[in-house]
């Protein structure tokens, strides 16, 4: 098949670019792929990670239009699925294909829950032909918002196997790991968990890997709530997982996630994981007494309880840990994205309409 993948933006230092990356390499065995951004990501590094068959059209970083960029690649693209990853980039491509009296299908192939996702909006998102979920409860959103079934295509993400194992520290001290953005109060949470941290009774330490904006605010909460000593601050580290050799689990405290990557990671090598009930991804991922624990936010005491609880972690075995993200493999994820949309293509293809849409969406 020949795909185009599409995008108004990324910044180039998230979870989503690396999913990106290893999804074009993937399909690239069997489809011919372009790549289309319109605005140069902040960090253009990203780029280097994605296969060389893949054809990438960018535009320039606060200067050239983006909008030509579309149209031009658009109007002359035969492709058979336009693949957007935003809503704008969804309507820009419907519009265009009935002006342009295109026959390509529009998939949507969004990477947050959708009720918090900050570029999707449900009007714009609801006319594209079908609709990639990379998590269960993602796909249960389009369902509550009508979307027939058939015209969902639950994927996953993927994540890398591999032989590293993260060494189960045995000492006296709980040692606990958070990798991801540094965000106090929005979508990462992390008051909370520097909050928690200050409650738990037992020995414990914290290794924080990733930046942002909040860093330096970071620094100051954990001297005022008097935990300073417990926290180090690696700051953003490439190859993470080379620097986590002993640890005993990572720790989420999003308000939301897409299909949070940072568990999988951790999965696959052995660590157990604590994370919030999500709406999306986490009891994908998590099994509570099998490989971490889920807890809420609503409750400003439920990560402490479970930190001053040794046993719950002790009594995981790492081979099952590893285990129960297999489903996620790379091979697996790659079978199960070129299997959706080649139904997709196939429905388009029988007169069908792709998506019976509800009067409320029709804008």
């Amino acid at each position: 098949m020949k795909l185009l993948f599409i995008t108004k933006y990324q910044s180039g230092t998230g979870g989503t670019e690396t999913v990106m990356a290893k999804t074009f390499a993937g399909l690239a065995d069997e489809n011919d792929i372009t790549f289309v951004q319109g605005i140069a990501s902040a960090d253009q590094s990203w780029l280097a990670r994605i296969d060389p068959r893949v054809k990438v059209l960018r535009g320039v970083r606060g200067g050239t239009p983006w909008l030509p960029l579309y149209t031009w690649r658009l109007a002359h693209c035969n492709a058979d699925v336009v693949i957007a990853v935003d809503s704008f980039t969804i309507k820009l491509a419907t519009h265009l294909r009935t002006m342009l009296q295109k026959h390509y299908c529009v998939v949507s192939w969004i990477h947050f829950s959708l009720p918090d996702a900050p570029a999707v909006h449900e009007q714009e998102l609801l006319k594209a032909d079908a609709h990639i979920a990379i998590s269960s409860g993602i796909q249960r959103e389009y369902l509550r918002l009508g979307v027939p079934a058939a015209r969902i295509g639950l994927t996953y993400n993927p994540t890398d196997q591999t032989k590293q194992r993260v060494t189960l520290d045995q000492s006296s001290v709980f040692k606990l790991v958070y990798v991801g953005r540094i965000q106090l109060r929005g979508q990462k949470n992390l008051h909370y968990l520097f909050s928690s941290l200050a409650k738990v009774a037992r020995p414990i330490h914290l290794d924080v890997y990733g930046g942002g904006r909040d860093l330096p605010a970071a620094k100051r909460l954990t001297r005022q709530l008097g935990i300073a000593a417990q926290v180090t601050f690696h700051g953003w580290t490439t190859d993470v997982w080379t620097h986590i050799k002993r640890a005993n689990a990572l720790v989420l405290t999003s308000k939301f996630e897409g299909f949070p990557m940072a568990l999988l990671e951790a999965l696959t090598r052995g660590l157990p994981v604590l994370c919030p009930y999500l709406a999306s991804g986490a009891d994908d991922i998590v099994e509570p007494g099998r490989n971490g624990q889920l807890y809420s936010l609503d409750d400003p005491d439920a990560l402490a309880r479970l930190l001053n609880q040794p046993e719950l972690f002790a009594q995981l075995d790492q081979q099952q840990i590893v285990q129960s993200v297999a489903k996620f493999s790379y091979p697996a994820y790659i079978a199960r994205y070129n299997q959706v949309l080649a139904r997709f293509v196939q429905m388009g293809a029988s007169g069908t309409p792709l998506l019976a849409k509800s009067s409320a969406y029709s804008a």
